[in-house]
């Protein structure tokens, strides 16, 4: 089976050299109790070590529950059959050598979903056959699977349609078990994740790496929907990362009680302190987070003379600007946003990427580092592009870059410059003991990187193999990255990226042209 490809999370495969097992006999399939608990069929294939592991691990629901919302395999909230459903099709994509593992979590899923969306005696059957099904994959018996799904057909009286979607369900899953990942993309599925149909799910082909990360990106942008963060707030502390989150949520509802004509049941359900002594509150519901956005002055008022909720930032780059424009002049982005259909003061903040001291004597374009306060607005750049200083420019959304530190250059340290407890500076550009700025050395047979401790190359080049690696892991993590726009209710905002994304946040992002491609002497 090939990997799939970041951000799937996809397994590694199990190895070819495993010889078959033995078929496991049918167990007889057990009566629901007289108490209406759910009884499932006698354990699963004992001969299997992977199955005899993963039943001793999981002794209950919490813990499979657990495991099936690390691996992004079920939604967030109470079982249902749409998450079964969902559950399988992903898992498909990602089988491997933890297939076993995670397949026995899914059958305590199963259990939960099955008991909390039908009747007791419905729920019995129900459950034996997909335990079944589940029996049947870990064994690797493709030529079973067919008289498994007639059985499944044969001992389901359930109503049509539930039986329907779970049969499909297995079988695509079961199916995919040969060729995970090959299957059609799935990019054009509601990316606002709502509530699985039926007929979604038994017409569905199995999710391919796009549809993962859509996922895995819908549910982080939910989590920010519903989040909040304040600056300055009201800390008696000495150290503010130490204040348990108990009491960050005592002081936040104490604050909130002055407010007057808040939403009825506004609350905040979690919180947690960042190192740089901002707070993060999050709210029970989007609609009260965004409540709190619109009247933030109300807010801070009573929260603390120097709290202040801080919008979140959507950051573009847009790239090859004339260098004779000026980015610092209000009423030209005023225009800009005119001509655009923005709101007014959509764009806050306009700076240019590499500073101009470091500019080349005959340079001509340099790329531009917008910060605007609204998703729909980046987008509406991203899509339509700017005209700065009579030439038409096209944006792209910023995506970030692993941090290093300006001082000792190492991605790892957990810290910037200002922090650094290193006494001496490092250059970034040839390795000696000087700021990077005093560096005078634009031969690269004179550049040594400090972050992966190699010559011929700069810390700050993006050929750097320490830094191609961390890009690639921070890509990993933020499957956002792989798309277009922002991502937002807007189905078009869904669009993946045709090729590998550009980057740039830190100001040693350099000019990509200058009167054509920029050598390595150059920068």
């Amino acid at each position: 089976m090939a990997p799939a490809s970041p951000p799937s999370n996809g397994g590694e495969g199990r190895s070819s050299g495993t010889g078959a097992r033995p078929v496991a006999k049918k167990q007889s399939v057990g009566a629901a109790t007289a108490t209406g608990a759910v009884r499932t069929t006698k354990p699963l294939v004992a001969e299997d070590k992977f199955v005899i592991e993963a039943q001793n691990r999981y002794k209950t629901f919490e813990l499979a529950m657990n495991t099936l919302r690390t691996q992004e395999y079920v939604p967030a909230g109470e079982p249902t059959l749409d998450g079964l459903v969902a559950g399988l099709l992903l898992m498909a994509a990602k089988l491997g050598a933890q297939s076993a593992d995670h397949l026995v979590a899914m059958h305590l899923y199963a259990q939960k979903a099955v008991a909390n969306a039908v009747s007791a005696d419905f729920t019995a059957s129900l459950l034996t056959d997909v335990t079944s099904q589940v029996n049947e994959l870990l064994g690797g018996a493709e030529k079973r699977i067919e008289q498994a799904s007639k059985k499944l057909m044969e001992t389901l009286e359930a109503p049509a349609a539930i039986e329907e979607a779970v049969r499909n369900g297995v079988e695509r899953a079961l199916t995919a078990s040969g060729r995970a990942g090959t299957g059609a993309s799935t990019g054009a599925f509601p990316p606002s994740l709502p509530p699985f149909s039926y007929a979604t799910a038994a017409s569905a082909p199995p999710p391919g790496p796009e549809r993962a990360a859509q996922i895995r990106v819908a549910d982080r942008e939910r989590l920010l929907a519903r989040q909040i963060l304040v600056d300055g707030f009201p800390f008696t502390e000495a150290s503010p990362t130490s204040v348990p989150a108990a009491v960050l949520l005592e002081r936040a509802h104490h604050a909130l009680s002055f407010v007057n004509e808040k939403p009825d049941g506004i609350k905040f359900v979690a919180g947690r302190t960042l190192s740089n002594g901002g707070v993060i509150l999050e709210c029970g519901q989007p609609e009260h987070a965004q409540w709190l956005r619109d009247n933030a002055a109300s807010y801070e008022e009573v929260l603390g003379v120097n709290a202040k909720i801080r919008l979140r930032p959507f950051k573009v780059v847009v790239e090859f600007v004339p260098v004779a424009f000026d980015p610092h002049e209000e009423t030209g982005w005023r225009q800009v946003e005119e001509e655009a259909g923005l709101p007014g003061h959509s764009i806050t903040e306009a700076r240019w990427i590499k500073p101009v001291i470091r500019r080349q004597r005959d340079q001509r374009v340099a790329h531009l580092l917008l910060t605007l306060n609204s998703p729909t607005a980046a987008n509406t750049l991203i899509s339509r592009g700017l005209t700065l200083a009579g030439k038409r420019v096209s944006v792209r959304k910023n995506l970030a870059e692993p941090v290093r530190c300006a001082k000792c250059h190492r991605y790892d340290a957990g810290h910037l410059a200002r922090d650094c407890p290193q006494q001496n500076d490092i250059c970034g550009t040839c390795g000696r003991a000087h700021r990077t700025s005093e560096c005078n050395r634009q031969d690269t047979r004179d550049h040594k990187c400090s972050a992966c401790n190699k010559p011929g190359h700069a810390t700050w080049s993006h050929d750097c193999p320490e830094f191609v690696d961390r890009l690639r892991r921070a890509d990993a993590r933020h499957p956002e990255n792989r798309l277009r726009f922002f991502p937002t209710a807007d189905p078009d905002s869904w669009v993946p990226q045709l090729d590998e994304p550009a980057r740039g946040t830190a100001w040693e992002i350099f000019q990509e042209a200058i009167l054509g491609p920029v050598s390595a002497a150059q920068r």
